[in-house]
């Protein structure tokens, strides 16, 4: 392949565009100063003002006539002005500088003379926004007037290319691969790095206090590393000269809410009030900014507990179903005490509440036109009694033994200091902190009468929260420094990052035992007039030890980026990005698993940055680029290879075989009771990786109008390197065995025949898992864009995204909390299947309306005119869900599988092997959020809003889940289970459900 090909096919697999010098959290101001014969005009004046923020920049044009102003605060009222001695001066006025966008001016210059022949110069300043790839950028009043179920930017979020969303509990996924997303706040990182993924993405601020929000999620820039997902970046309000500021309520009642689907009787009742105010303006200090902000949310709720398993419940969940347990295997007696326990936790009501406080501080200090300093600092804390989990209709019995009351309080800073040494050379510093500490534990008066001990039956858990209690705390510090110049045709930008995290952790799981059974029949013989001491359990979970674990994670970046204008209508965009993460060891290691002892970090991790932008013609550009991004290890990884060496704690897995294993509701006293063969391990592979995204877009824009693109854009990504977690401790299988596999109605109509495995290597302990780097995933997906810029009073933005996602690495169970086994220990390609996210079609909308019907006086000023419709639409395919098999105890005469948790006694992931991983679907989702606002004015300065939102406008309802378990084992022997791949739940982050909402809302604004 010669150097021309190389170039040829970098290009056509790239993602980044010519405006990724934007330093995050900031805006950017470019362009070209050129002379009536097209020729760059050197040291020309260019400055940038606004009047209402008391902004002032002064630029100089290289000797190719470019200009560049990185780092400019994101804000609305900018002017521009061009000046150059022996020409005439040109200007633009008041346009908005966005968030995370480069605006390119393209200036013609006329010469202050009136010779004929200059006479027939043309002087002009054009605007153009040159940001692109897949990104989608909210205004000042978008994020102003969206209706937003939360009032949290993150809602925002899903409104991009390229963007699912798992609607509850709100993850979003971007190129639909689960992995880590970024969210930022003013360029520094406001989210909890611990957990792998995490709803919300952050909630460190309000929507209120957002004044542009803008997510990407292919070709971030040079300067964002640490995420393999989606970026959120999210830019405050500020002050400025005069005084402005808001005060604002919010209402809802369940009285104005429709019910949850899957219990049309149950109308719980309940309110929800946000409400607060903010201000912003100037000190007697004029050169000093201030804007300050406070949020108070109580929300107050009811819900009912309901369990949709066809192998326990009625058809409504409503009690358990007699019939499921046997009278011939159990007792009659044990079936009604069995039944009675389960029914006393079902069709129950349970009461929950939400108390949230917010606040935000934010100074700007702007010594001279060269300099700003900057300090801003947000407080959050929410507490919730029976908060943990906010389904509004439960369909997994989860809202008794498995709930909790949770507190989470958050914090973060930044002091950031910006300065333009000269026209062409600026530097951007800043220090960031952040913390979190997020608690759970169970409410004693939710639990069954066993107590806190889990009982996990047929896939439904009763009893207590295996993960409570726990307590979480992240503290975080973060140094960063950019620096950005221009020289002729080429603008630089190098930078590096370093940051120290603290991740503490207070849990034990499975701490109060938790107990697995395959069918209500093994439940009822094991818990009541148990004579015989039956142990019908498939496996019972315990763990010990140290509950604490400390972690001190610190990460160092680099990276450098040109971009470079060869001729007028090509950019092109080079650069690398180089990342390093420091691992703390683990303290001891397990001395027959010398692995236990180590976690390896990659010294090698570069990525490239490479990209072009080509203008066939005056309306029409093309873009394509390459980029690279490295997934970061989160400490909830880091925490399971130091608690996973069966030293600093104890995890067990007993099989009701093993000798001294226990009865319900026992548990294990203490190591010296361990039964012999139940301790599990986890461990890193010896070179274990990063996983790495390497992403690409294609794209073509056409301006149809002054206000009006449509832009035709294509998205490949390839995960390498995934993690995923193979069990050590199995002898290659030696036996094959054939499940018979019946129909409904219990006659055989197929059979599957699978290898079986039957030796452990060490019978001394159970389960042992090595993560490793096993995993792949693919990514295609093609959309159609249109934009509609604010004119007529409409600003609208609709695309419609084709894709198509597919991995290896959906196995259950999961290791370190999200780490994925397979069927197969080691063979992770027969699991390959459309991705958890995979979401064929997407198409969403969003638009903000304020129409003028007449001349804003009189009458017509009070009752025609000041109206607004906004609202959002989405429009998309369910998500896929795998079918899996529940086996009932040991299958086969004479063959002891190690582990019954799956068909080939391997104890990975339990799907169904005769159908495709991702067969079921939840619900198609159609639904529109809407907003009427009406403008009351009160005089010049002081305007009241009065606000009615309706969220799922239509009550659409949809399944946000389905019945997984599809057949049961037992004896060698598949049985069909009734109503497997229906629909059981319509969840909805934040509100518990999906159902039609009303709100009412008002906002005084001065």
């Amino acid at each position: 392949m010669n150097g021309r090909s190389v170039v040829f096919f970098l290009g056509m697999f790239s993602a980044l565009s010519a405006s990724a010098q934007v330093v995050i959290g900031y805006g950017a101001v470019g362009g070209t100063v050129r002379d009536y014969t097209g020729s760059g005009i050197p040291d020309t004046n260019v400055i940038l003002t606004n009047d209402k923020t008391g902004f002032k920049r002064t630029l100089n044009t290289t000797d190719d006539g470019i200009f560049y102003a990185p780092a400019i605060p994101p804000a609305p009222g900018y002017s521009l002005k061009v000046t150059r001695k022996g020409f005439l001066d040109e200007d633009y006025k008041d346009f908005e500088i966005p968030g995370g966008h480069t605006l390119r001016f393209k200036v013609s210059l006329k010469q202050d003379s009136s010779t004929p022949s200059q006479e027939a110069q043309t002087a002009s300043i054009e605007l153009v926004d040159t940001t692109f790839g897949f990104e989608t950028f909210f205004s000042e009043i978008e994020a102003e007037s969206l209706p937003s179920r939360d009032r949290d930017p993150n809602e925002l979020a899903p409104f991009v290319l390229n963007v699912t969303t798992q609607p509850n509990p709100g993850q979003i996924a971007a190129h639909s691969q689960a992995s880590s997303n970024v969210y930022l706040v003013d360029g520094v990182r406001a989210d909890k790095t611990f957990y792998f993924q995490q709803r919300p993405l952050g909630p460190a601020i309000t929507q209120e206090d957002a004044t542009q929000v803008q997510t990407i999620s292919a070709g971030a820039p040079a300067e964002v590393g640490n995420s393999t997902g989606a970026t959120v970046s999210v830019v405050t309000r500020s002050g400025g000269n005069e005084l402005h500021g808001a005060l604002y309520d919010y209402f809802n009642t369940g009285s104005l809410n429709a019910a949850d689907r899957f219990a049309p009787g149950f109308k719980p009742t309940g309110s929800r009030q946000q409400f607060g105010g903010n201000a912003g303006g100037q000190t007697i200090f004029k050169k000093l900014f201030w804007f300050a902000s406070g949020e108070e949310l109580h929300a107050d709720s009811h819900e009912l507990n309901l369990a949709s398993n066809s192998l326990l419940a009625n058809p409504a969940g409503t009690a358990i179903q007699p019939s499921n347990c046997s009278t011939t295997v159990a007792t009659p007696a044990q079936c009604a005490a069995a039944i009675g326990f389960l029914n006393s936790q079902l069709n129950r009501e349970v009461t929950s509440s939400l108390l949230s406080y917010a606040g935000l501080v934010r100074l700007d200090w702007r010594l001279n036109p060269n300099n700003l300093i900057t300090f801003e600092g947000d407080a959050m804390h929410r507490h919730a009694p029976n908060g943990t989990n906010t389904e509004t209709v439960s369909n997994n019995a989860d809202l008794l033994g498995a709930n909790g009351t949770y507190s989470n309080d958050s914090r973060f800073a930044k002091a950031g200091y910006t300065t333009n040494w000269s026209g062409n050379v600026l530097n951007e510093a800043r220090v960031g902190w952040y913390h979190d500490r997020f608690s759970d534990y169970a409410n004693p008066a939710l639990l069954p009468s066993t107590g806190a001990v889990g009982i996990n039956i047929a896939g439904t858990q009763f009893g207590g929260n295996p993960n409570l209690p726990m307590a979480n705390s992240e503290t975080r510090w973060e140094f960063a420094d950019n620096w950005t110049f221009s020289a002729g045709n080429h603008t630089l930008k190098l930078g590096g990052d370093f940051d120290k995290t603290e991740d503490w952790n207070r849990q034990i799981v499975n701490s109060a035992g938790n107990y697995i059974y395959p069918t209500l029949t093994a439940f009822a013989q094991d818990f009541s007039n148990n004579t015989t001491l039956h142990k019908g359990y498939t496996v019972m979970n315990q763990t010990f030890g140290q509950p604490v674990v400390d972690l001190r994670i610190k990460r160092l970046a680099a990276y450098a980026q040109d971009t470079w204008v060869p001729f007028r209508k090509l950019t092109l965009v080079g650069g690398v990005r180089w990342e390093k993460t420091f691992i703390p060891q683990p303290p001891y290691y397990n001395a027959p698993y010398y692995q236990t002892g180590v976690v390896g970090s990659p010294n090698i991790n570069f990525t490239p940055r490479l990209g072009l932008a080509y203008q066939l013609d005056s309306r029409t550009v093309v873009r394509m680029g390459l980029a690279g991004f490295y997934q970061p290890y989160p400490g909830q990884l880091l925490d399971a290879f130091y608690t996973g060496n069966a030293i600093y704690q104890f995890p067990i897995s007993v099989e009701p075989s093993l000798k001294g294993a226990p009865t319900f509701h026992q548990i294990i006293g203490g190591p010296k009771s361990f039964p012999l063969g139940s301790t599990d391990l986890t461990w890193a592979a010896g070179k274990l990786r990063t996983p790495i995204s390497a992403q690409g877009t294609v794209s073509i824009e056409r301006q149809l109008s002054r206000d009006l693109t449509v832009s035709l854009n294509y998205m490949y990504s390839r995960g390498l390197a995934l993690w995923a977690a193979t069990e050590q401790n199995l002898q290659p299988p030696t036996l094959t065995e054939t499940y018979a596999v019946d129909n409904a109605a219990g006659a055989v109509v197929s059979n599957y025949a699978t290898s079986v495995f039957n030796v452990k290597s060490n019978t001394a302990v159970a389960h042992t898992y090595q993560v490793g780097n096993s995993g792949r995933s693919t990514y295609n997906g093609a959309s159609i864009l249109v934009r509609k810029r604010m004119s007529r009073g409409l600003t609208a933005e609709g695309s419609y995204t084709w894709s198509r996602a597919i991995d290896d690495v959906s196995g259950l169970p999961v290791v370190a909390g999200f780490v994925p086994t397979s069927v197969t220990p080691g063979q992770f390609v027969p699991d390959q299947g459309v991705s958890a996210f995979n979401q064929p079609n997407r198409a969403v909308v969003r638009w903000v309306w304020q129409p003028k019907f007449s001349n804003d006086s009189g009458a017509a000023k009070y009752l025609i005119n000041g109206w607004q419709i906004s609202g959002t639409g989405t429009f998309a395919s369910g998500l896929p869900e795998t079918p899996l098999v529940l086996v009932n105890g040991q299958q086969f005469t004479g063959v002891t599988m190690p582990f019954t948790s799956s068909l080939n006694g391997g104890g990975g992931w339990a799907r169904v092997p005769f159908q495709p991983v991702g067969s079921y679907l939840t619900g198609k989702m159609y639904t529109v959020d809407a907003r009427i606002t009406r403008d009351i004015p009160v005089n010049e300065r002081i305007k009241g809003q009065l606000m009615f939102e309706a969220y799922n406008l239509a009550n659409k309802q949809f399944s946000t889940s389905v019945n997984t378990l599809a057949y049961i084992a037992t004896s060698g022997t598949l049985h069909p289970i009734a109503g497997a791949g229906l629909g059981n739940a319509a969840g909805g982050y934040p509100w518990g459900d999906n159902a039609r909402r009303l709100q009412v809302a008002i906002r005084i604004t001065f």
